[in-house]
């Protein structure tokens, strides 16, 4: 296997979907998803929390609204503070310290570079593919293999930084790429002898996506850049908007972790935590009743 996720991240999206599934068909627990479906509002309705979808071609319910007992919200702090309605409204305070948690790797993108002969494989001592950086500035900022299984498909996945700023701009995603292949030739020319063309390339920039990015004046670093890491999580925000919302709604995507945010392990921590915050709210709930 060439590097991390041979099978690709699909095949782990499709076996915690296979997991969760099961496990909601042997609690006799109700499991729907409803892909390509968008969170419009959340509201209190009583003693229940609800929110308002507008469903996609991908929704296997026909429900634009779902009502749950516990809300767990894995969005993007931004997102958040600007795609949804929330009644009760979110205090100032709230909204502007989740506009203000960036969104890893919101500004930059990805692109693979598929190749029919794997030119990086065998380089000079010193020269590691894991670990390289284009020889001539650009967006890649870091590149390495990502060949899947087998070596059926034969590529290069590189890391993209592209430059968005001022607010409102959006790069030309032919400019990027082009940029982005003579930055890689010339790597190539450098530690092969040999300029390597691809034979394809499949680019996404994230800062095009609305779900992944947006425009704030919160979203710059002191360069101007729209890139950076998010921070720790205050969780006193998470607390506040439980109390908000009674207890119904967590917070629990990766940006809202303590030490980790915006990473897998960030993920693991805050979903893990959040299911069992979950648990033991319905289960003071049904001592209540």
């Amino acid at each position: 296997e060439q590097g991390p996720g041979a099978d690709g991240m699909g095949a782990l999206a499709d076996a915690l979907l296979t997991k969760t599934r099961d496990a909601a068909r042997e609690k006799k627990v109700d499991f729907h998803l409803s892909l390509e479906s968008r969170a419009t509002k959340i509201q209190m309705d009583g003693d229940r929390v609800q929110v308002e979808v507008e469903q996609g071609p991908g929704a296997d319910t026909v429900e634009g609204i779902v009502s749950a007992d516990v809300l767990l919200l894995a969005l993007p702090c931004r997102l958040l503070a600007t795609s949804l309605v929330w009644e009760p409204e979110l205090p100032s305070g709230v909204v502007r310290s989740l506009k203000q948690q960036s969104t890893w790797m919101g500004g930059m993108g990805k692109a693979a570079f598929v190749y029919s002969t794997p030119w990086w494989r065998g380089l000079p001592r010193g020269a590691n593919i894991h670990d390289m950086r284009p020889v001539t500035p650009g967006p890649v900022v870091q590149f390495m293999d990502g060949s899947t299984k087998g070596d059926k498909v034969l590529a290069l996945v590189a890391f993209l930084a592209p430059k968005i700023h001022p607010p409102g701009s959006r790069n030309d995603t032919a400019e990027v790429l082009a940029s982005a292949e003579r930055q890689l030739e010339e790597t190539s020319k450098q530690v092969t002898g040999k300029v390597h063309k691809p034979e394809r390339v499949e680019i996404k920039l994230w800062h095009q996506d609305e779900f992944c990015f947006s425009h704030l004046p919160e979203a710059a670093n002191n360069q101007g850049l729209y890139y950076g890491h998010p921070e720790p999580w205050d969780p006193a925000v998470t607390r506040e908007v439980a109390k908000l919302y009674s207890d119904r709604v967590i917070l629990c995507g990766s940006e809202t972790d303590t030490s980790q945010p915006g990473y897998i392990e960030g993920a693991v921590r805050t979903g893990t935590a959040g299911a069992r915050m979950a648990l033991d709210r319905l289960a003071r709930q049904a001592e209540a009743k």
